[in-house]
């Protein structure tokens, strides 16, 4: 997988390109008007080219059933910095309308969605653009995740409607495969629809700055719902990722969609197909070799590709990182505690974010990277060359996936509970100062850490944090039948 750093700058040589291209075609015709070559079609077409090359954009769609983790996978790429989800990604259906997310220096940060009942107006969602008069905005607070997850949370919205209404905005039909087919229908004669047709994030990321277009889609009945999609959207996307469960494989719902909206027939269209295999994590059990794994996902690669007619080069397998799982559960039956041990494999808290789990954990451990981006590439190359780069960039201020943790923590703790982990210099106050953490009173306790091997410095300097309730507990209450939970960052 290319890193986002390598993409942007991909993306920035790709503008470049255009630049210096507009710049050669306005010299071509300053020299055709000086030799009295060019004439008024001349000057038109060279305008459209260069009105072409400046507005060019590449578009990426991402298409998917509900719950495949399409959400996640444009929070991962797009939103980590602001250390958690911002698109909703809960289980079930998130996005409900078709969004696009993108740059336009012209307009400042702000998401603009248009209302579902347009759907009864003569006029497409390009044409709708034309008229800000049509649409709901609402500014992006960048300073503030929690504003910005508010805010971008309106695409999940729904309102419950009369079923006649709902037919008369083409969303509804008895018997059939339609948007709101799967939702819960409420008392008779109502049904829940999304609120708004089509929602645009303006947002100043890097690659999108670059001239990127993501477009994601509401899942699969709304393809065949929105024309705008069908006709207009998708046709026109330089590229699409068609995200399914690895589990499941191909469904015979999403062979139809494939097969009527997304294949088409040109080899150049084919070419731009992405299948995505996703959450092959799950497929791993302790039961199987890694052999024997590695083998059921080769299957279910040629399985795709071959149910799609695709080659096996445009599907791809995508996962959490399964090796530091694999060791810990060898280590464990090294030390033979496997049998009192649980394993999951998804970032930070998630593999055990389950109700019988809150409240009960008596000690919580994570050691996440806490150096500020600027800082990582001055790293020392003993240091740096022997880990992911995401295991050492906190974001910005060095505190990303820290305020992540700080955040579910409360959750899972018991009232005397314990929360471990090491952190830069001057990240928190004094030591045994009271804080008040998520609305929860704890104590702050810190030591110093200086690790040296063979008597020279490892670079690693900075403060084991302890937070609890009672400053009179000790971490060393943690023995055999006590619940600890070690988390880690999705790398």
């Amino acid at each position: 997988m290319v890193p986002s750093r390598d993409l942007a700058a991909r993306f920035e040589a790709y503008s470049d390109w255009r630049r210096r291209l507009s710049a050669g075609v306005l010299k071509l015709h300053e020299w055709l008007q000086e030799q009295d070559l060019a004439d008024t079609q001349v000057d038109v077409r060279v305008q459209q080219l260069l009105e072409r090359l400046h507005q060019d954009k590449l578009i990426v769609a991402f298409v998917a059933e509900f719950s495949r983790g399409k959400s996640e996978l444009i929070n991962a790429i797009f939103f980590a910095d602001f250390g958690q989800r911002l698109l909703p990604s809960a289980a079930g259906r998130t996005t409900m309308c078709p969004t696009e997310l993108l740059y336009d220096a012209q307009r400042p940060p702000s998401i603009r969605l248009l209302p579902i009942e347009t759907r009864l107006k003569d006029a497409t969602v390009a044409e709708f653009k034309n008229y800000a008069d049509e649409w709901v905005t609402f500014a992006l607070d960048l300073s503030s995740a929690e504003k910005m997850g508010e805010a971008l949370s309106r695409v999940s919205q729904v309102k419950r409607v009369p079923v006649e209404l709902a037919r008369k905005y083409g969303l509804y039909g008895d018997g059939e495969d339609d948007i709101v087919a799967a939702l819960e229908h409420g008392d008779e004669g109502s049904v829940d629809i999304p609120c708004w047709r089509h929602a645009v994030i303006n947002f100043p990321h890097p690659l999108l700055q670059q001239g990127l277009v993501i477009l994601d889609t509401p899942g699969l009945n709304a393809i065949g719902t929105e024309p705008e999609l069908t006709l207009n959207l998708l046709p026109n996307a330089h590229a699409l990722l068609f995200i399914l469960a690895a589990d499941a494989g191909v469904t015979k719902t999403d062979l139809e969609v494939w097969n009527q909206h997304l294949a088409g027939d040109d080899p150049a269209t084919k070419a731009g197909r992405i299948v995505i295999l996703n959450k092959i994590d799950g497929l791993w059990d302790e039961l199987k070799t890694e052999d024997e794994i590695n083998r059921e996902i080769e299957r279910q690669v040629k399985s795709t590709a071959h149910m799609l007619a695709i080659p096996q080069s445009q599907v791809y397998a995508a996962d959490l990182s399964e090796d530091a799982v694999a060791l810990a559960r060898e280590n464990a039956r090294h030390l033979q505690l496997h049998s009192r041990t649980e394993f999951g494999a998804g970032d930070l808290l998630a593999p055990f974010d389950k109700p019988e789990l809150h409240g009960t954990i008596d000690l919580l451990t994570c050691n996440p990277p806490y150096i500020s981006s600027a800082k990582v590439d001055h790293m020392h190359q003993e240091i740096a060359a022997h880990e992911p780069h995401l295991a050492f960039d906190g974001g910005p201020f060095g505190v990303n996936i820290l305020m992540r943790l700080l955040q579910d923590a409360p959750r899972f703790l018991n009232h005397n509970g314990w929360l471990a982990f090491e952190v830069g210099l001057g990240s928190f106050a004094e030591d045994r100062e009271k804080q008040i953490l998520h609305g929860r009173e704890v104590v702050v306790h810190q030591r110093r850490l200086d690790t040296r091997l063979g008597g020279h410095p490892t670079g690693r300097r900075g403060r084991v944090t302890l937070l609890g309730h009672d400053p009179g507990s000790s971490v060393q209450k943690s023995v055999p039948r006590r619940r600890v939970l070690r988390a880690s960052p999705c790398l």
